[in-house]
């Protein structure tokens, strides 16, 4: 019924950046409707830019579209990709401006640009900065640690027979 309700509230009030996100926040992850909650995103933006839950949702939606998931991988053209991928990483920064104080926006911004922009200094300053605002955000506990998991060498397992 709630759900009724904000589908024809959104209708009715098309400019009501709030009624417009939940819709979308409905559509993406209760009825996986992904085109009609990206359309639905995107018209909140216009009527709220600086919408950060809007922003950010926007960003893991299409995040999630473009490089899909290990059992069902997305495949588009690299210039496409690569817009989109500056479309996500705008939307994250964009995200982080709206609301500075959501330490674990900052960390999934941080968690993109060092694993899906190939960017570790920028992405390991990010994730710092989450740590700092909130000392046990898993998302950046998380990430730093495959960081420097990844930066150890390799143990010589023949040496050790």
């Amino acid at each position: 019924h709630r759900w009724i309700h904000c589908a024809t509230h959104a209708q009715v009030n098309p400019k009501h950046a709030n009624t417009l996100y939940n819709y979308a926040v409905m559509l993406d992850t209760h009825l996986q409707r992904k085109d009609e909650a990206e359309a639905t995103y995107r018209t909140c933006l216009v009527s709220e830019p600086k919408h950060a839950f809007a922003l950010y949702n926007l960003a893991v939606l299409l995040e999630e579209r473009l490089f899909g998931t290990a059992a069902k991988p997305v495949l588009q053209q690299p210039q496409q990709q690569n817009q989109r991928r500056e479309e996500v990483c705008s939307l994250y920064k964009r995200a982080v401006e709206a609301d500075p104080r959501d330490s674990s926006t900052l960390a999934d911004y941080g968690r993109f640009l060092l694993v899906r922009m190939d960017d570790p200094v920028r992405g390991r300053q990010i994730l710092q900065a989450s740590l700092k605002m909130n000392p046990s955000c898993e998302i950046a506990l998380y990430n730093l640690a495959v960081m420097l998991h990844r930066q150890q060498p390799e143990p010589d397992l023949a040496g050790a027979a």
